[in-house]
């Protein structure tokens, strides 16, 4: 029975890697503008609006002002080297959707690797989608830092309503992993998904269909009453769920997360 679970588990792997290479689809939230991002193709100074006159970088995301409902497209194939820090929310019933466009392999966010990198940082927004995106190569994939920054004092305000959908995660590792709970205003370990100690609460983060591979960790310092269901698990040498505030995991895959010295949780 052993060798049997194994060689499934192990298919799924197989299956779930073989998917993020794969096309993708477009998932796009209505009532809003829909803009195009090429690290390959396009220029800041076009307009953005159209998939002939995409935008470049994702600086250029991070300075713009977006309104509730609209999609922010970025090109299949393409490889961003820059992190992404959105300036504005969305609302309960028009969320903010960053998600691919086109056909091929997913987006990559792809950092440098060094400390304090973080593919996507939320900080103290509300109401965004994150579909069909390949975060690698850092030490936080997409990090929750919804704290008052100086003082790090506000634990009290909630942010609520992420979607994350179809993303792949994998090589996103600390590179000094850090053991003291009181240093607020970090990440303890490099994560697909974390949390910086000292944050306000996250609520209602659902996650489905993702993959993380070679990570610290899955899912760090969220808390409590997730729902999980379908997941797998494989060469994780923990396999400990740390719950959010609530929310969901669903038909994810972990492969080979945590290491000596780091605990994946997942």
């Amino acid at each position: 029975m052993k060798k049997t679970t194994i060689r499934i588990l192990s298919v799924i792997i197989a299956t779930a890697l073989l998917v993020s290479s794969l096309v993708t689809i477009e998932v796009l939230a209505s009532g809003g503008t829909t803009y195009y991002i090429s690290s390959s193709t396009g220029s800041d100074s076009y307009n953005g609006t159209s998939q002939s006159t995409p935008w470049q970088t994702l600086s250029k995301l991070s300075n713009t002002t977006f309104q509730p409902g609209d999609n922010i497209c970025l090109a299949s194939g393409d490889t961003f080297t820059a992190g992404f820090t959105p300036s504005c929310s969305g609302n309960e019933s028009n969320p903010i959707t960053l998600t691919s466009y086109g056909t091929g392999a997913r987006p990559q966010i792809k950092l440098n690797g060094s400390a304090n990198s973080w593919c996507i940082t939320i900080h103290n927004q509300k109401y965004w989608n994150f579909n069909n995106l390949e975060l690698c190569n850092a030490e936080n994939g997409i990090v929750f830092n919804n704290t008052d920054t100086t003082t790090f004092t506000d634990t009290t305000t909630t942010y609520t309503g992420y979607n994350i959908n179809n993303c792949y995660f994998h090589d996103l590792v600390k590179t000094s992993p850090d053991w003291d709970w009181t240093h607020v205003g970090q990440t303890k370990w490099g994560s697909s998904i974390g949390v910086v100690l000292g944050s306000n609460f996250v609520d209602g983060v659902n996650v489905t269909n993702c993959f993380t591979q070679n990570c610290d960790s899955f899912m760090e310092g969220c808390w409590t009453n997730s729902n999980i269901v379908g997941c797998t698990s494989q060469g994780c040498p923990y396999n400990t769920f740390e719950n959010l505030l609530s929310g969901t995991l669903e038909e994810c895959v972990f492969s080979n997360n945590g290491g000596q010295k780091r605990i994946p949780i997942i």
